[in-house]
């Protein structure tokens, strides 16, 4: 092309952004800008997209700049992409700064902050973000309402805060949160009116039952299963499986198990958490018995991974593994050090 325009520019951009070549997409902006072509708030989005898509938050701040200097931070949908684009970086107090010189918030923004929050250990944040925005009458004055994006980032708030009061010497101080959690299930459907779809009831139900079952009374958990308004999925009996091994209730762990089988009978993950539960209790016998049956379904445990990204490509590697064409570099490294 002879001429490119705006649109020509921007198309590029985005594109490369969709195919997940960011260090392209970066590359293609600094020739618009070479060209004098200014953009505009939908190119300067995928911009920021690009420096998520690369982790790279010194990308992200030189382009925070550039937006500022064009006057370009005032626009709603360029602005809540800095915030998740801090947030996705491990900088809520960036975003946050952001977000609060926004001049006007869609629930786009409130949303992306809340989920910031969620996402950087701070779950208490969100929760204290959408209380305050519920109680001033935020989604009421500005003519809109939560919607199911708002439902999966409470959700996921509750699983934090399930995840927070697993751990026995921080239960005191986060008793409060499993109120919190219950308060945060009903809040959408309950106060704001929302159905939630299928698959927001199933997860939510989950996570719920996985709140109750980590940091509340077993049995309050497993009473929440059976009044389940549709039928428990793997999910749901995976997690009250998993909560009974944590407090080492075998009984309930059983009956988990036994639902968790009738849903999928030959995944393995489902066994091993009952083999671990066995074992746990020294019920060896039974432990024995789980073994031999994984054994004869030809079952096998997956073995735990690490991966690590390094110029856009992702290398996993697992216990004893050996299939990387440069094993004898990385252990000879690792000798070396």
């Amino acid at each position: 092309m002879k001429e490119k325009d705006l649109v020509a520019w921007g198309s590029m951009i985005s594109g490369f952004c969709q195919n997940r070549k960011f260090r392209e997409a970066l590359g293609y902006f600094g020739r618009m800008n070479a060209d004098g072509i200014r953009p505009d708030s939908d190119i300067m989005s995928s911009v920021i997209i690009a420096c998520i898509g690369l982790e790279n938050v010194d990308s992200g701040c030189m382009i925070h700049g550039y937006v500022i200097k064009s006057g370009l931070d005032r626009d709603v949908y360029v602005a809540t992409s800095l915030v998740d684009m801090y947030s996705k970086c491990g900088f809520p107090d960036m975003a946050e700064n952001v977000f609060s010189e926004m001049p006007h918030k869609n629930l786009v923004a409130w949303n992306s902050m809340m989920s910031c929050y969620c996402r950087n250990g701070l779950p208490d944040q969100s929760i204290k973000l959408f209380s305050k925005i519920v109680q001033h009458g935020f989604y009421l004055t500005n003519g809109f309402y939560p919607n199911s994006i708002s439902m999966d980032i409470l959700v996921y708030i509750s699983e934090h805060v399930s995840e927070r009061c697993s751990f026995p010497d921080l239960s005191c101080n986060y008793a409060g949160l499993v109120d919190e959690g219950h308060n945060i299930f009903h809040s959408m459907t309950v106060e704001h009116g929302i159905e939630p779809k299928m698959e927001h009831n199933i997860f939510q139900s989950c996570n719920y039952a996985d709140l109750l079952g980590r940091a509340g009374p077993l049995e309050d958990a497993y009473n929440f299963v059976k009044t389940m308004h549709m039928e428990p999925d793997r999910s749901v009996w995976l997690s009250l499986l998993c909560a009974s091994r944590a407090r080492s209730n075998v009984e309930l762990g059983e009956l988990a198990a036994h639902n968790l089988l009738k849903v999928e009978l030959d995944r393995s993950s489902n066994y091993v958490q009952l083999l671990l539960l066995y074992g746990e209790a020294a019920l060896w016998d039974k432990a024995a018995n789980i073994r031999s049956t994984m054994k004869e379904k030809g079952l096998k445990k997956n073995p735990g991974c690490s991966w690590i990204e390094l110029r856009d490509k992702v290398d996993v590697f697992f216990s004893g593994d050996s299939s990387s064409l440069r094993t004898m570099e990385i252990y000879m490294r690792y000798y070396i050090a």
